[in-house]
C-alpha cells in the first residue's frame, strides 16, 4: 500500500478543528442536586451553593440554564419537586455566575402549582413569569408574578 504524509493534513485538520469546538463544553457547568435526610442540596461545579430543609421532597431540578452573552451572565434556575399532590413543583431557586467563577445565590421564589413558570432571556435581559391559577372550589385567582434581573438582583416587578 502506497502511503504518503500529505494524504494525512486533511485528516489531521478534522481532528484538531472538531477537538478544539468541544472546549465549549468547559463553559457548562457540571451540577449534582441531592435529598437526603430531609435537607437537599445543590452543588455546582463541586462547590455546595445551597442546602435546605426539604422533608418529602425529591433532589432539585434544572429548570433553565441561561446565558445572557452580552451582560456576560450566567443564570441557572432549579425547581424543588415535592411528592405528593399538593403542589405541581416546588420553589424555584435561582443563581447567577459571578467574576470569580462562582455561583452566588439570587433568589428563592415561592411556587406552588398551575402551570410551570416561563423564563425568558436574551442578551442583556432575564425574567421568569409565573402565571396565574385558580383556587379550586372558590372564584379566586392567585395573581401572577413576573421578576427581572436587575442589577444583579432578580426583583419583582
Amino acid at each position: 500500500m502506497d502511503f504518503r504524509a500529505t494524504e494525512l493534513v486533511p485528516y489531521i485538520l478534522f481532528a484538531f478543528l472538531t477537538c478544539n469546538n468541544f472546549a465549549i463544553a468547559d463553559e457548562v457547568p457540571r451540577i449534582n442536586t441531592y435529598s437526603e435526610n430531609n435537607t437537599c442540596r445543590i452543588k455546582i461545579n463541586d462547590d455546595l451553593v445551597d442546602s435546605y430543609k426539604c422533608e418529602f421532597y425529591r433532589a432539585p431540578s434544572v429548570l433553565s440554564l441561561s446565558y445572557l452573552y452580552e451582560a456576560r451572565k450566567q443564570i441557572i434556575v432549579f425547581i424543588d419537586s415535592p411528592l405528593g399532590n399538593a403542589c405541581d413543583g416546588g420553589p424555584l431557586h435561582v443563581f447567577s455566575k459571578t467574576e470569580d467563577e462562582k455561583y452566588k445565590h439570587l433568589k428563592t421564589i415561592d411556587f406552588c402549582g398551575g402551570h410551570y413558570p416561563s423564563i425568558t432571556s436574551g442578551p442583556e435581559t432575564f425574567r421568569i413569569n409565573i402565571p396565574s391559577i385558580s383556587v379550586d372550589g372558590t372564584d379566586k385567582k392567585i395573581p401572577a408574578e413576573t421578576w427581572e434581573l436587575k442589577n444583579d438582583e432578580l426583583v419583582k416587578r
